[in-house]
């Protein structure tokens, strides 16, 4: 879109009319982990009292269907929800982000690079969305 902008008149109006907000990277920590330590690490670096694992899977984290369908309570497992929704700093600040904006957002599309596939709908509940002809 950015090499073609004003030669192709849908990709110009897109970007003349909305806000794109790109965040390459939201769990920091977890990435840098992955190459220094772990490649195939997924959960943020957060530690607690009482348990010698760490992190918890932000994908898990959010509020929208906290530790649900595939999500496990068990601090050790690569897809432990975190003890309460939005627990983790990356979660909290991207849920914050998109609370605060929601008004202006049309649209959230997240690529999960752990298995390299962009999930849709919802991985906890599979009904599409009432929108989803539009998206």
């Amino acid at each position: 879109a950015v090499r073609t902008y004003g030669q192709e008149i849908h990709m110009t109006q897109l970007l003349d009319e909305l806000d794109f907000y790109v965040l390459p990277v939201v769990n920091i920590d977890g990435y840098v982990y992955t190459w220094t330590k772990s490649r195939m690490w997924r959960k943020t670096r957060s530690t607690r009292a009482g348990s010698s694992c760490v992190g918890v899977d932000p994908n898990r984290n959010f509020n929208a269907g906290w530790c649900e369908v595939g999500a496990s309570r068990s601090p050790c497992s690569d897809t432990y929800c975190g003890p309460a929704a939005e627990s983790e700093k990356e979660t909290k600040a991207l849920a914050d982000f998109i609370r605060k904006n929601l008004s202006s957002i049309k649209a959230y599309f997240t690529i999960h690079s752990y298995s390299q596939m962009m999930l849709y709908p919802y991985s906890y509940d599979y009904k599409l969305p009432e929108n989803n002809e539009e998206l």
